[in-house]
């Protein structure tokens, strides 16, 4: 074994061996933070084995962490990586593109009476609910708006969906509607703090305030709203400016649902939330037109989430989001995940080989009383720690077994290098509108039966 010594330089962990000049470290992108690096710098020890194997140098660490070598005159491995990945892309993995559609017979029943009951003009009111959850595939814009602007446009929009309690600028909420917080809130993301303490909304966030703090969605087309909420303190309600309503809960911590109807037209209003005494628990709200019939997008995806992360789920966390995924009542799903996963390094920061995402999306299934379309996202532009085709060929292995629907978006769309040229990509890891209407087509066309 060599001689190693593991210092920080410049905001890279590197690697000297045997007593020669720089020769070994992490690239840069993946370390987001001084915390990362900090924590991953306490983590790696002793440096195990110095090797050139897979497409590159590296050498791996105490903790199992591959770190990629940098020789004068050389490519760093992590490049020599993603040449590799780009080559084997071109060629077919031999799988299809898409697969078990025929377990989506309650999407197809439903979309078959809300035609029926628009063909006729009259009758009562049908509704087609399409939930996209995973990672900021269903988080961000670009997939969950196309796939509902396709499904408004046949079908006429029924309502809002799910409105989160974490919108951000690059996640905001569907259709134009608006979020603004202020106060004293706490923030729950499961990506980010696990486990949930009590429960969580459909998405894996949740707010919580002991003090002055308001939230508030506005230009909401909606005739009813749903609020829920863990039972904990006491909290106002409020639409368009008007009369301030008192919810004070019973102290159980169980799950609460708040459905505020009265006086609401089908026009854009606005709903408030604020603190009111003790500690109150936002999850989130579902808006909807309760007299149209209608399709609903119910976007409930979480930017930065793995598999690994529903796998923390508790009991009580996992009841709540059974409790309101039926209560809304999804006629199908799509969970896109593994953009995260395959970057994710292999410490206790971020780690979720195929095996746990696996783990993640039978925890998270299990929570949404239908049969997921499970979607193996196209190969980003990311230093890859475990090849991304893995989780696509994983993915398939479980739809397989479990018969569930499969879009291998990995294999229907090119490399990124590709894809990026043709104008589909934000950025390293995101679709851009272009990209999610090629995405939103596709499904639509082959899974979903939308008009192409």
């Amino acid at each position: 074994m060599a001689d190693a010594v593991v210092s920080v330089v410049n905001g890279q962990i590197v690697v000297r061996i045997d007593g020669a000049s720089v020769v070994a470290a992490i690239y840069a992108q993946s370390l987001e933070t001084k915390a990362q690096i900090d924590a991953i710098y306490a983590l790696i020890g002793q440096v195990l084995e110095v090797s050139n194997s897979y497409g590159g140098s590296f050498v791996q660490t105490a903790g199992g962490q591959m770190l990629d070598m940098i020789r004068p005159g050389e490519k760093p491995a992590h490049v020599q990586r993603a040449e590799m990945q780009a080559k084997l892309a071109k060629m077919s993995s031999g799988l299809p593109i898409f697969a078990n559609r025929r377990a989506l017979r309650k999407w197809r029943a439903q979309k078959g009476k809300l035609e029926r009951r628009l063909d006729a003009g009259t009758g009562s009111v049908v509704k087609l609910k399409l939930g996209v959850g995973g990672d900021s595939w269903g988080d961000n814009l670009a997939i969950p708006q196309a796939l509902g602007n396709k499904l408004y446009d046949e079908f006429g929009k029924g309502g809002e969906g799910w409105l989160s309690v974490n919108a951000t600028t690059d996640s905001p909420p569907l259709n134009g509607v608006t979020f603004a917080k202020s106060g004293a809130w706490s923030t729950f993301d499961l990506s980010a703090d696990q486990p949930p303490a009590g429960l969580c909304g459909i998405d894996g966030h949740s707010l919580s305030a002991s003090a002055t703090a308001s939230v508030t969605w506005a230009n909401c087309i909606a005739t009813e709203f749903r609020v829920y909420y863990e039972k904990t303190g006491t909290f106002t309600w409020q639409v368009d400016g008007g009369a301030v309503n008192t919810v004070a809960t019973d102290g159980s911590g169980g799950l609460g649902i708040l459905t505020i109807t009265a006086g609401l037209t089908e026009t854009a209003h606005t709903l408030s939330l604020a603190w009111s005494a003790g500690t109150i628990k936002i999850l989130g709200v579902y808006a909807t037109i309760t007299a149209k019939s209608g399709a609903e997008l119910i976007k409930f995806g979480n930017s930065g989430l793995t598999g690994y992360d529903w796998t923390v789920l508790t009991t009580t966390a996992k009841n709540a989001m059974t409790a309101i995924a039926a209560d809304i009542g999804l006629d199908a799903a799509m969970l896109i995940i593994s953009t995260n996963d395959y970057r994710g390094l292999p410490t206790t920061l971020v780690w979720s080989p195929p095996s746990k995402t696996i783990e993640g999306l039978k925890a998270i299934r299990s929570c949404l009383a239908v049969p997921p379309i499970i979607v193996a996202p196209a190969q980003s532009n990311a230093l890859a720690y475990q090849p991304q085709d893995t989780y696509r060929d994983a993915m398939w292995a479980y739809t397989q077994a479990e018969d569930l629907p499969f879009y291998n978006a990995h294999d229907d769309f090119p490399v990124w290098s590709v894809g990026n040229a043709e104008g589909r990509w934000k950025d390293d890891l995101h679709f851009n509108s272009e990209g999610g209407s090629d995405f939103a087509a596709a499904v639509g066309a082959n899974l979903l039966d939308l008009v192409p």
